[in-house]
């Protein structure tokens, strides 16, 4: 007697480990539906764009900035008054 359990009908997959499809992972954020490969690519643009920022800012303060003796804002304006006032107390005075 056959058993009642099992159908005659072949399956595709049988005698194979058979593992369905992955999807990508998704991830729901303030930027909206994403998944991880594209949050991951998206992750490594925002790092590059960051470290280019950087770099051109200090190409154009060693470049542009200091030779002409200007003064920009923040901490780095006044540092820059720092050093030219080293420099007046202390000769020879090079940071």
């Amino acid at each position: 007697m056959p058993d009642s359990t099992q159908t005659n009908t072949p399956s595709p997959h049988r005698g194979q480990d058979y593992q369905p499809p992955q999807q990508s992972k998704v991830i729901k954020d303030a930027r909206g539906t994403r998944t991880l490969k594209k949050t991951f690519w998206e992750d490594v643009l925002d790092y590059f764009l960051c470290v280019l920022g950087g770099i051109i800012y200090s190409v154009a303060l060693n470049l542009l900035i200091l030779p002409a003796g200007l003064y920009i804002g923040n901490m780095t304006g006044i540092a820059r008054i720092i050093v030219e006032l080293l420099q007046k107390v202390i000769p020879n005075f090079r940071i």
